[in-house]
């Protein structure tokens, strides 16, 4: 029984380890997403922009 605690401890540890690297992965992944989101978010503000600014040049066009 006296070895069990150390078994149990080094398995603990092993999957301690591991929980932090799949976190760490999944960090990254979240980052990647939300840099991504910020960049989609940035293009459609301009987008809006050039369409506002299009709808715009057609209305004075029109008069």
């Amino acid at each position: 029984m006296g070895q069990l605690t150390p078994l149990l401890l080094n398995g603990l540890q092993i999957l301690s380890a591991r929980h932090r690297a799949l976190q760490a992965e999944k960090d990254a992944e979240i980052a990647a997403l939300v840099q991504r989101l910020v960049f989609l978010e940035g293009l459609a503000g301009r987008l809006a922009k050039l369409e506002k600014g299009d709808r715009a040049s057609h209305v004075a066009g029109s008069h």
